[in-house]
């Protein structure tokens, strides 16, 4: 974590000569510390075989498929269903090579796309402030945040941060380059890119399409070709190579939950309620100038998409992360702007020194003896949790036939077909799975 921080800066001081003393008596270690606190357990956890989440095993299916040369896309969903896009598994599928190595791959192109992610925020960051202190700020603040209230999905076999990082290198790509051809195609491959990756990473892409349309009307039709095409393309080459019943696995049906769509939404408004509030006041201030009403529109964008989505069966807070991401750009840029208005240049460094303790206030109270604790007890139970583990994994392995585990990588690691999926939203009730699995004729109806 300290060589991160080390490279970020470096990044930073190779692209902008600030004045000495900007960043005062800052100490960058601060937040890199509450990083690690929080990350430790799961950096810790990439080597074990034992399952960090419910999707690792699920995903080291899909991914175990396409290694084997199968369609995840080749039947219609009944009792599993292949519901994300294909391009996090055919890259882990390369990377790994083989089944045993599929879940460590994963997790490790999940840590590596977090860490570029940041640094994306960073360099947007310092794209549009002209800052290195407040780029910084910026990646440090995001890995801040995902790693206290989002550590659940940093460094698991899931696709949700290679598609963060792919928009995030898209939204850089178009502030750099702007709505020229080079700008408009690199930013619309990665975003496409994105979304074959995972597909409820919209908000930006639909955020950058509306600032075009504001700002360079003449240039939309080359934008909405860019994009048609590298889609058509992505979307051909799918269905050749993972199966013709793409849309119809990608579109399966979900259970949707008002409750749950007020309950993620004020769970997250809980925890980020001091940058949303510096966020919606920089916005209000900043919604007429061209290149701060794009952030301005992420961040709405993002929590609008984040609220409708949170409602589906099977989600949870990762539907916000575009709006985490909408806060890592928009608090540094108000801080920088505070600065600048009111002359505060003499006392910008106390005043970043003081800003991680007022937008991080959240995490920092997660910073105590519980935290210590469990990090300590992750590392103390990592031995006899994985001992457990493999116990389980030779148990299922002496009992010939299929098996249905809450825990995927269970069965997926004893070696055990995917016969049922425990999430698979569309199955309500005990009663539907068991006329399903009458239907396929796999149990007596007597059962």
């Amino acid at each position: 974590m300290d060589a991160y921080c080390a490279m970020i800066s470096w990044v930073f001081s190779c692209l902008s000569r600030e004045r000495p003393g900007f960043s005062g008596s800052f100490r960058w270690e601060r937040l890199v510390f509450l990083c690690g606190l929080n990350l430790w357990p799961r950096i810790y956890g990439i080597p074990p075989q034992s399952s960090l989440t419910y999707p690792e095993g699920w995903n080291a299916y899909q991914t175990a498929t396409i290694l084997a040369g199968a369609k995840p896309y080749g039947v219609l969903p009944r009792l599993a269903v292949a519901n994300y896009p294909p391009l996090f598994w055919e890259l882990v599928a390369v990377l790994g090579g083989e089944p045993q190595k599929l879940v460590t791959t994963g997790r490790v192109v999940s840590l590596m796309a977090l860490f570029s992610t940041a640094l994306l925020v960073g360099l947007i960051v310092f794209k549009s402030s002209g800052s290195k202190s407040m780029g910084i700020l910026g990646s440090l603040l995001f890995l801040t945040w995902m790693s206290s209230a989002a550590a659940g999905y940093q460094a698991t076999n899931e696709p949700q941060m290679l598609a963060h990082a792919l928009v995030c290198g898209g939204l850089l790509a178009y502030l750099v380059w702007g709505s020229t051809v080079r700008g408009l195609l690199a930013a619309s491959g990665l975003f496409c890119l994105a979304v074959f990756v995972k597909n409820n990473v919209i908000a930006i892409p639909v955020a950058v399409s509306l600032h075009l349309l504001w700002s360079s009307r003449r240039h939309v039709l080359q934008w909405v070709l860019f994009n048609a095409g590298f889609a058509l393309l992505l979307f051909t080459a799918v269905l050749a190579r993972d199966g013709s019943h793409f849309l119809q696995c990608l579109l399966a049906p979900r259970s949707y939950s008002f409750a749950e769509l007020l309950h993620g939404t004020r769970a997250f408004t809980d925890a980020f309620q001091i940058p949303l509030l510096v966020a919606v006041v920089w916005c209000a201030y900043n919604f007429r100038a061209s290149q701060r009403k794009l952030f301005a529109g992420i961040l709405v964008i993002s929590l609008a998409v984040g609220m409708v989505f949170r409602g589906g069966g099977g989600t949870n807070l990762n539907m916000f992360f575009d709006a985490i991401i909408g806060l890592a750009l928009i608090c540094p840029l108000a801080l920088a702007d505070l600065i600048q208005a009111f002359g505060l240049r003499p006392v910008a460094g106390t005043l970043l020194a003081l800003s991680p303790l007022f937008l991080c206030a959240w995490p920092l109270s997660r910073l105590g003896p519980s935290a210590f604790s469990a990090a300590l007890h992750a590392s103390a139970m990592a031995a006899t949790e994985e001992h457990e583990y493999r116990a389980s994994v030779e148990l299922l392995k002496a009992h010939p036939g299929p098996a249905i585990c809450e825990t995927m990588r269970l069965c997926f690691d004893a070696g055990k077909p995917l016969v049922y999926d425990p999430y698979y939203p569309n199955l309500r009730s005990w009663a539907e799975f068991h006329t399903k699995f009458e239907q396929m004729g796999e149990v007596s109806p007597g059962l």
